[in-house]
């Protein structure tokens, strides 16, 4: 899940009444198994802050919290130091200590493309952010070149997986992978705003998946599985908590067993009816 507090999520996900807090990530936290952490990309967040996200996530059994790395790290710097990384490193500190943080990812620019000092950089930024794991989302199709995922790969970081709307500058679905994590980003496939100079960030991933898409998109997890250490599948799909549903709908075709959602966001997407259970939903919004 990419993120747990987005205000059209009020009534749906969350009560309507809950505006803000550890309540939003208690209750998120409750449904899925992994979690991502975003608001790191935009804005540097202070340690007690994450410490408290950290009390949240240790009373959840299986949880995992993956941490997106700053955009100063990710698209503007030119090289990466240890020193410029510290901030960032020590705000994860209280999730590396509870055992919750699998990944730190980092999300190239759209634009970035596989050149040397491209290459030189990202090299850079996987060696100040050890020793955590690092995902790399690569989103341009140099970067499917075979010498160029050998020598990533060479890093010990792991390649993200992308379901998203295909164009001939995207990276491809079959392009190999590399590393020991198994990553998933699902950012829907709206091909009708997505590629629209200037849209917003809820245009863009406003998209429902169907059943065969999510068919689909659970034998490629059965895939990635198969050949990886730990898997993680994030939906980025938010929009009036479609990614809830879409990590519900993709849970149940993985291990068969229901869970727990609330009433709303069954009301709101009536397919999770035959899927989840309605047990627990008093413990979400008491």
């Amino acid at each position: 899940m990419a993120g747990w507090s987005y205000p059209d999520w009020a009534g749906i996900v969350h009560p309507a009444s809950l505006r803000g807090g550890p309540r939003l990530l208690e209750t998120v936290a409750r449904l899925v198994d992994a979690i991502e952490i975003n608001v790191t990309f935009y804005r540097p967040v202070p340690v007690a802050t994450v410490a408290r996200w950290a009390g949240v996530v240790a009373e959840r059994p299986g949880l995992v919290i993956v941490v997106k790395a700053p955009r100063v790290i990710s698209h503007d710097a030119a090289r990466v130091t240890r020193d410029d990384v510290a901030p960032f490193q020590a705000s994860l500190a209280p999730l590396a200590a509870c055992g919750r943080l699998a990944a730190v990812l980092v999300q190239l620019p759209v634009h970035a493309r596989a050149t040397s000092t491209e290459i030189d950089r990202l090299r850079s930024i996987v060696d100040a952010l050890q020793p955590h794991a690092i995902a790399l989302e690569l989103r341009h199709v140099s970067f499917a070149e075979p010498r160029v995922l050998e020598v990533l790969g060479a890093t010990g970081a792991s390649r993200v997986h992308l379901d998203w709307p295909q164009a001939t500058d995207h990276i491809p679905d079959a392009a190999p992978g590399f590393g020991t994590l198994g990553y998933l980003r699902l950012h829907g496939r709206n091909d009708r705003t997505w590629f629209t100079p200037g849209i917003g960030r809820d245009a863009r991933y406003d998209h429902h998946y169907d059943a065969p898409s999510l068919d689909g998109i659970a034998e490629r997890i059965r895939s990635l599985a198969a050949t990886s250490e730990r898997t993680i599948v994030i939906a980025n799909n938010h929009p009036r908590g479609q990614a809830v549903a879409t990590s519900l709908e993709l849970a149940f075709r993985l291990d068969g067993q229901p869970r727990a959602a609330p009433a709303s966001l069954v009301a709101r997407y009536p397919e999770l009816a035959a899927i989840t259970r309605p047990s627990g939903q008093l413990d979400l919004f008491h």
